[in-house]
């Protein structure tokens, strides 16, 4: 199968998997990608709503 790529991607936002459950409100975190200050989500992926708290993060960014 052949796939139209793009040579480059916008980092919006970084995903941290943590196998603990997370504080409420932590401080901001982020990390730098390619010299681009980018802001990291820590995030537990077990609970069924780890999906729309990515999402929900997507739009806040």
């Amino acid at each position: 199968m052949s796939v139209a790529t793009r040579p480059v991607a916008r980092v919006l936002l970084a995903v941290a998997l943590l196998p603990e459950a997370v504080e409420r409100l932590p401080e901001p975190e982020f990390r730098r990608f390619a010299g681009v200050e980018t802001p990291v989500l820590a995030l537990d992926p077990r609970p069924a709503s780890a999906v729309e708290m990515v999402a929900a993060a997507l739009e806040r960014v």
